[in-house]
């Protein structure tokens, strides 16, 4: 489970209607998209927390998909979940038809092991949830008559970034274990399914909004900022829009720590104005180069966490420690305590997972490149000989396309000849 959301503000109406599934004890489905940045993993992840203090069931498996999420992986996910979930050796029914599921996955053959289900893993999970899972349902207050059923509570993040397979699957799921599966599905959108009838609702069937001015000054008030033009010009530079909100507050939690508070004039964007989506990239990149400028002037783990925000957006994910040292980040030392960096990023709210943020990472590559082109075709070119190096064949050629590279034909040519002799673009 991830950990909960800190200082949670607004989204009553969406909580409300979550809190409202659960209590009804039956299977159902909710799903919500929107904007990069506007909040969707911290409203499945505070629905997840719900879900445990509400403890209608102890079945509740929250799964964040990547593009590399096939059926199996998706699938070995949930069953993590499912152990780790409840007192399973008490029922040694569901234990055994687990391991049987386990099995199943983990003695696939080795061509399709990563991309295909065996032909009898699906209605050995569907046993599993429908006869197996132990009738732990708690009572509804005031019933009389209530008989406990079986109940998963399964939350499912980033659907949009995953094959269409795992989407196929997880339809089949809501439609075949109607009264057993409960779920709450978030992304930036939801590619197009042939497999689905023109009647049957999408994963995603909301459009989540940016927060109510109410909420925005509640949060304020949370963090200790009481100044009200600053207040003012946070809001309305932010326009609502929660990942823009925590970029803003961290960067007026650095400048009190370093004895120089913020002033509304810093977070006023030069003109011309912000309308539309291209202001809000805009705003965007503004947020994140003050951010990184505030923390370089900070203490010395602030300075090389800006570094690493500055220079490791180039990667797309900071799990590989080895990679974010091939990129030989200027003034950020070889013996410097990565995970550490790792973990003071994700504590400013950047991260998802050891990824940053798409919006931080697109408005961080936007300044790099704007700013630093050497430096940053540079830090391309060593990033791609590394992924080449270690034959990660699509990271290199994500790296290709990002630094404008594309026109060396002859290696453009011969990578992706690898990459899909390989099979590793995926959905990417």
């Amino acid at each position: 489970m991830p950990e909960a959301p800190p200082h949670f503000v607004g989204r009553e109406p969406e909580l409300n209607t979550a809190r409202r599934m659960i209590e009804q004890r039956v299977g159902s489905h909710y799903g919500f998209a929107g904007i990069g940045g506007i909040g969707k993993s911290t409203l499945l992840e505070r629905i997840a927390h719900e879900a445990h203090r509400l403890a209608v069931t102890p079945y509740v498996v929250f799964v964040t998909l990547t593009a590399d999420s096939t059926p199996p992986v998706f699938f070995t996910a949930v069953l993590n979940g499912l152990a780790a979930s409840g007192k399973t050796k008490r029922r040694w029914g569901f234990f055994d038809t687990l391991q049987e599921c386990r099995s199943l996955l983990s003695n696939a053959p080795d061509a399709t092991a990563q991309t295909h289900l065996p032909p009898k893993f699906m209605d050995a999970f569907r046993r599993l949830v429908r006869q197996q899972l132990p009738a732990l349902v708690t009572m509804p207050p005031q019933a009389t008559n209530y008989l406990p059923h079986r109940l998963l509570i399964l939350l499912v993040d980033t659907v949009g970034v995953a094959p269409l397979e795992t989407l196929a699957l997880l339809d089949e799921l809501r439609f075949t274990l109607t009264e057993r599966l409960l779920l709450f599905c978030a992304g930036r959108f939801e590619p197009p399914m042939p497999t689905r009838r023109p009647h049957e609702a999408p994963l995603l069937k909301d459009e989540l909004q940016q927060l109510d001015a109410p909420s925005c000054n509640a949060w304020l008030t949370v963090e200790g900022i009481t100044d009200q033009a600053l207040r003012q010009a946070i809001t309305q530079l932010c326009a609502g829009v929660p990942l823009l909100l925590t970029l803003a507050i961290n960067i007026v939690r650095a400048a009190v720590a370093q004895g120089h508070p913020p002033s509304p004039q810093d977070f006023t964007l030069p003109p011309p104005g912000t309308e539309g989506s291209q202001g809000l990239k805009v705003v965007e990149e503004f947020l994140t180069e003050r951010f990184i400028e505030r923390f370089e002037q900070g203490s010395a783990q602030d300075h090389q966490m800006s570094l690493l925000l500055r220079y490791g957006c180039l990667l797309r994910t900071f799990s590989d420690r080895d990679a974010i040292r091939a990129l030989q980040v200027p003034g950020l030392p070889p013996e410097a305590d990565l995970d550490q960096l790792v973990r003071a990023l994700s504590k400013q709210g950047l991260l998802t997972g050891e990824a940053l943020h798409p919006v931080v990472r697109r408005a961080a590559l936007a300044c790099l490149a704007r700013h630093a082109p050497e430096t940053f075709r540079e830090s391309c070119a060593r990033a791609v000989a590394y992924y080449h190096r270690m034959g990660q064949t699509d990271e290199a050629l994500t790296l290709i396309f990002l630094a404008g590279e594309a026109d060396a034909l002859d290696q453009f040519m011969r990578l992706t000849a690898e990459a899909l002799t390989r099979g590793r673009f995926g959905s990417r």
